[in-house]
C-alpha cells in the first residue's frame, strides 16, 4: 500500500513530457528537413523524436539543473552519433562533441525537471505515514494530506511542462540546423 501511495500520479509529468518532447522532437526534424533538403529522411525523424522523448520525460521528473545538463549533453551528442551511425557517413566527432555542448548549454538554460524540489511536503507526510508509533486514526488524515501534496506536484509539474516547450521547440529547431 505505501508502495502505491508513494508513485501515484508522479509518472504523469514524466509520461507527458516524453509526449510532449517526441512530438516537438519529430514535428521539427521534419520541417526543418524539408525545408533545409526538401526530403524526410524518417530514420533521423524516429531518432529525433526518440531524443526529445527522453528529454522531454527528463523533464517531468524531479531531476535536479546538474543532471539535467549532464543528460542534455549525453543525449544532444548521443543524438548527433546515432545520426551520423544512419545515415551512414563517417563519425565526424567534432559535430558530436558540439552537439553534446549545445545540449548541455540549452538543458542548463531550461533548469531542473519540472517536479525538482516541489517533493518536500510529500516526503514528509510519507515519512510520517510510515512511523510505526502512528496511531491508526491519523492514516485518514495522512491519506488526505498525501492526497492533497501530490495534486500540488502534479499540476505544478503540468504547469512547468507546458511553459517549457516554447524553449524546447527553439532549441530543437537550433540542434536541427546545427
Amino acid at each position: 500500500m505505501i508502495k502505491s501511495i508513494m508513485t501515484r500520479h508522479l509518472a504523469g509529468p514524466v509520461i507527458v513530457g516524453a509526449l510532449v518532447g517526441a512530438g516537438v522532437g519529430m514535428g521539427t526534424s521534419v520541417v526543418t528537413q524539408l525545408a533545409t533538403t526538401g526530403e524526410v529522411d524518417w530514420n533521423q525523424v524516429v531518432v529525433d523524436g526518440s531524443i526529445g522523448a527522453v528529454m522531454g520525460a527528463f523533464g517531468g521528473s524531479a531531476i535536479g539543473r546538474l543532471g539535467m545538463t549532464l543528460s542534455g549533453g549525453l543525449t544532444g551528442a548521443g543524438g548527433d552519433l546515432a545520426s551520423q551511425w544512419i545515415s551512414g557517413s563517417e563519425i565526424v566527432w567534432g559535430s558530436v562533441v558540439v552537439s553534446g555542448l549545445t545540449g548541455a548549454f540549452f538543458s542548463f538554460l531550461s533548469g531542473p525537471g519540472a517536479q525538482h524540489g516541489k517533493l518536500y511536503n510529500r516526503a514528509h507526510t510519507l515519512e510520517r505515514y510510515s512511523d510505526p508509533n502512528n496511531k491508526a486514526r491519523h492514516f485518514k488524515n495522512l491519506n488526505k494530506q498525501l492526497a492533497k501534496y501530490t495534486t500540488r506536484l502534479r499540476d505544478s509539474a503540468m504547469k512547468d511542462i507546458k511553459g517549457g516547450v516554447i524553449l524546447d521547440l527553439v532549441t530543437s529547431i537550433i540542434d536541427n540546423l546545427i
